[in-house]
């Protein structure tokens, strides 16, 4: 059975404009605001980026000093050993 292109209701214009101008009030004007704060959200992503980025700095220097005040201890201590031995062959 063929449908005739009679049969088939076509919608309006003005009823087609509605519904189109519905749908960008519902979703586009979310993804405008969405895009008027994009330069806060850039903000905050760099803020977060600069924080990671700190705090990396921080761990790395903290790792270093350890390792320096370990390396510091150990020639104290040889140090302090030679100075024993000398005093002893006094």
């Amino acid at each position: 059975m063929r449908l005739k292109n009679s049969s088939i209701p076509k919608p309006s214009t003005k009823l087609f404009f509605y519904i189109i101008k519905g749908m960008y009030a519902k979703y586009g004007e979310d993804s405008q605001a969405g895009k008027g704060s994009s330069a806060e959200q850039d903000a905050i992503c760099e803020l977060v980026r600069q924080k990671n980025h700190l705090e990396l700095c921080l761990t790395s220097v903290k790792r270093k000093l350890s390792k320096d005040t370990q390396f510091t201890r150990t020639e104290q201590l040889k140090t302090m050993h030679v100075s024993q031995k000398n005093i002893y062959k006094l």
